[in-house]
């Protein structure tokens, strides 16, 4: 049994005899972007024995990987592919070929097509469902997806869904606009494997971060230690006040990224020789606005280890370092002189 999507209304789209979740399985051209590559890694900035400290790393990682991305030396990278899908249907988040589909966040409703139902001829979807459920990861693959999509000539699809609070602010800076879609029809969807940060994914970071680096205003702070805040995944630093003024003491400007503009994020992080700030979406702002050459430490909570921005640190050459705080109830802590520990042994290696 196949399944057809003719007529669309009332039409079930899944959970039907004979349909694989593999999308990629009705891809009938498959092009090569750009090649795999091997970049060399540098060390990451740490204290003596601090992965000692580390209870768990985060729930979508595991230990040998946290352990390979931060080792030193060549990095593998892998290729940049596309996979053209004929006649997909794109619906209530997920996506509906010929015999898979692709779920790219979750929904808990019927899967019945009513309503009108947009053509669209050619197009590249420009989200995953990571970019879905994530801010960061919206801001550095959501865009360089849609960079790519304009490199190439393809139309740039996404789900139609909420913003997210900072969304609009850096689609005005950079000029970036794509087609939200809740349902349509796609005669060929292009499909692309974009994970390895190749030269192509490290090109298109490059030219997002210099358009919005050029229009920042100069005179930016040096040191920039940018806060939590409480909208996204629960990650308490509970002791975030006290850091927050020792640093200010030690000159860093106190950002807020919950509070402030893009553009008034962009102006205090672009002259930006080094930020600190809680492991998550934050360190994103740091990757498309702070200067290269800049170094980024992360602090990291105990029970939820995660080295996952340094290859993108790598890539756009931003050096990148991480201090372990502390478990304590309903949160952690970080003793201030493990971290001005760190800070004196990054200005001392530079």
């Amino acid at each position: 049994m196949t399944l057809s999507f003719r007529p669309f209304s009332g039409r079930l789209l899944s959970r039907l005899p004979g349909v694989r979740r593999d999308i990629l399985g009705d891809a009938v051209e498959q092009i090569t972007l750009a090649p795999a590559l091997e970049r060399d890694a540098p060390p990451a900035y740490c204290l003596p024995g601090d992965l000692d400290r580390v209870v768990k790393v985060q729930e979508e990682t595991n230990w040998d990987y946290e352990l390979f991305r931060l080792k030193a030396g060549p990095c593998p990278h892998g290729a940049t592919v596309a996979y053209r899908i004929p006649d997909v249907v794109m619906a209530h988040g997920a996506l509906f070929s010929r015999r898979g589909y692709l779920a790219l966040r979750k929904y808990d409703g019927p899967h019945v097509l009513t309503g009108p139902i947009e053509e669209i001829g050619e197009a590249m979807l420009c989200t995953s469902s990571v970019a879905e459920r994530y801010f960061g990861h919206w801001l550095r693959d959501g865009l360089l997806y849609e960079e790519l999509a304009a490199t190439r000539g393809w139309s740039p699809i996404v789900t139609r869904r909420k913003p997210w609070l900072h969304e609009p602010g850096y689609r005005a800076l950079l000029g970036r606009e794509a087609r939200a879609v809740e349902r349509a029809r796609i005669g060929q969807l292009w499909l692309v494997d974009d994970r390895g940060l190749n030269q192509s994914w490290a090109e298109r970071l490059a030219a997002l971060r210099s358009r919005l680096r050029a229009q920042a205003r100069p005179g930016g702070p040096k040191r920039v230690f940018l806060t939590r805040g409480v909208t996204g995944s629960p990650r308490h630093l509970a002791n975030e006040a006290q850091i927050a003024a020792l640093l200010a003491a030690r000159g860093f400007a106190i950002l807020n990224p919950e509070k402030e503009k893009v553009a008034d994020i962009v102006d205090m992080l672009a002259n930006a020789e080094m930020t600190v700030f809680v492991e998550g979406s934050a360190h994103n702002h740091v990757l498309m606005a702070a200067p290269q050459g800049s170094v980024a430490l992360a602090i990291q909570p105990p029970d939820r280890f995660n080295a996952h921005f340094k290859p993108f640190a790598d890539a756009a050459g931003i050096g990148w370092g991480y201090v372990v705080a502390d478990p304590v109830e309903q949160g952690f802590t970080l003793p201030p002189e493990r971290l001005f520990q760190l800070i004196e042994q990054v200005e001392q290696a530079r």
